[in-house]
């Protein structure tokens, strides 16, 4: 049988595996998860409480495509005092939730995948390649 995997996931699973036996999955995990609770706290505490019950939803902000939408959306967060708390996050906690939700994502699935990959005896199997796959898309996702 031919061993493939994707290229990155090695050094991935190599690093985590690593972290592992210097402090455990419980505390990597339950780190990321941390991390990824404190970014979702920042975004929610960093939005003016005169900003939280606007009739237009910020994430309509963040998906629409359309630059005459998105510039009539920012104009009427400006008139409610709210577009620079807006523009802020855009560039802040905006980006680091996903990230940390994406690195929690990967952790927990290698932690996972971990039960299956290793033996009672501490061997090593080597994990399909559908698996270097699912490792890398909150990866993706997350970038």
């Amino acid at each position: 049988m031919i061993s493939r995997s994707v290229p990155l996931v090695p050094e991935i699973r190599a690093l985590f595996d690593r972290l592992v036996k210097k402090a455990g999955a419980v505390p990597i995990v339950a780190g990321l998860a941390v991390l990824t609770a404190g970014a979702y706290a920042w975004i929610h505490a960093s939005v003016p409480q005169h900003c939280r019950s606007l009739p237009v939803r910020i994430i309509d902000l963040e998906l629409t495509f359309s630059a005459r939408r998105y510039a009539a959306l920012v104009n009427f967060l400006d008139r409610r005092k709210c577009e620079s708390s807006f523009l802020a996050g855009l560039v802040s906690s905006d980006v680091l939730f996903p990230i940390a939700y994406a690195l929690l994502l990967c952790a927990l699935f290698l932690w996972a995948e971990r039960q299956r990959r290793f033996d009672r005896n501490g061997t090593s199997h080597p994990a399909p390649f559908r698996n270097d796959v699912i490792v890398l898309l909150p990866l993706v996702a997350g970038a």
